[in-house]
């Protein structure tokens, strides 16, 4: 399947490194929103990817573990997959066996949830120069000038769930989500809408085209 993981001004690997800063006056830093950004990238990427057995560097996607310390954190992939028997697969061993990224959706989509949350209540807070316009269900995030991030479009359904997000970066960079009750259902470049029964929660037919080669994006250190 091809590799549908998105670069957002962080590289694969990533290494999250701050300064430190002064405590708000509501007790968080900057560091704490970063975090909480990059958390969010992270849950996503491996969700979108669940069913990626095919990427540009070879063999399945590797799901990213994030290890953050004190003022760092660092995308760090696994290679850790499970085994599933689907002879007609293109990407079947001679055995009849696929190899798909461990990818626990329900974990991920929880920790997705998590970031989201955390990153419109940090905002709201005012912390590092951010700030979060809400409106019904839906918050506009607003990051510092400092950071490669201008907003999050964060969409949440009445039970708090996440149901879209949308990411926009200083260069122009953009990148848009619609999740179920359980994982990502949608991405493009326009922001899709949830789904309003069932059948439309469905995703597409997986098609097994090669991968789109991907040049390698340089490690981002925020200074601010």
């Amino acid at each position: 399947m091809r590799v549908r993981q998105f670069c957002l001004g962080f590289a694969a690997l990533v290494v999250f490194a701050t300064q430190a800063q002064a405590a708000t006056t509501s007790g968080f830093s900057c560091i704490d929103l970063r975090k909480a950004s990059q958390r969010l990238q992270v849950h996503a990427n491996n969700i979108m990817n669940a069913n990626t057995t095919r990427t540009p560097q070879g063999g399945p996607y590797k799901a990213i573990e994030l290890r953050c310390k004190e003022m760092y954190c660092e995308s760090i992939p696994r290679d850790d997959f499970k085994l599933v028997y689907d002879p007609s697969h293109p990407d079947a061993n001679k055995a009849g066996y696929v190899q798909f990224p461990r990818v626990e959706l329900s974990t991920e989509f929880a920790a997705l949830n998590s970031a989201a949350t955390e990153v419109k209540l940090l905002a709201s807070t005012g912390v590092c120069g951010a700030s979060a316009l809400s409106t019904g269900t839906t918050a506009l995030v607003k990051y510092d000038a400092g950071t490669s991030i201008l907003t999050d479009v964060l969409n949440f359904s009445s039970e708090g769930k996440l149901t879209s997000w949308s990411r926009t970066n200083r260069d122009g960079k953009a990148d848009h989500f619609s999740f179920n009750s359980d994982a990502l259902i949608a991405k493009g470049p326009e922001m899709a809408r949830a789904p309003t029964s069932a059948a439309a929660a469905q995703p597409a037919a997986a098609t097994y085209a090669p991968p789109v080669s991907t040049a390698p994006v340089a490690p981002t250190t925020v200074t601010k």
